[in-house]
């Protein structure tokens, strides 16, 4: 299981080295694998309540995919920019796993933390996120799923 702070993915450039780090695994580690998950647990929010149990929460379930083959990927609090950095991490992970087995393999994105929805659309929602909606029904800095 891979962990790692999004503080420290704030950068482009952070994000590029765990990419690389994805990259760089061995292929006969990554051929028998089912497919990769990355799981982003935000506890601790600027503006809204603080949650007490995304971490573990997303622990647990690394660990019990990682015993059924899973390449997991953890992020914790992450704001706007690590969500995007995750994301792309994720997009990189399927490519080195479907280029050691040379077959598509699934890609699984699991949340822990705020989400709300807008004008029927849901959202994820970082932790540098503002309790406000801007105008025309946007959270600030959410994610549409």
């Amino acid at each position: 299981m891979s962990t790692f702070p999004s503080r420290s993915m704030r950068t482009t450039q952070a994000s590029y080295k765990l990419i690389q780090s994805a990259g760089a695994q061995n292929n006969a580690e990554m051929s028998n694998k089912k497919g990769v998950v990355l799981l982003i647990a935000n506890c601790d929010y600027t503006f809204w309540p603080t949650l007490t149990t995304p971490a573990s929460d997303a622990r647990q379930l690394a660990k019990a995919l990682e015993t059924a083959n899973y390449v997991t990927q953890l992020v914790f609090d992450a704001d706007a920019n690590a969500m995007r950095s995750a994301v792309d991490l994720l997009v990189e992970m399927r490519k080195t796993v479907q280029q050691a087995q040379a077959q598509d393999v699934p890609a699984i994105l699991c949340f822990f933390g705020h989400g709300c929805q807008i004008n029927g659309q849901n959202q994820l929602v970082p932790v540098d996120s503002p309790l406000h909606v801007l105008a025309g029904g946007a959270l600030y800095t959410s994610f549409n799923i």
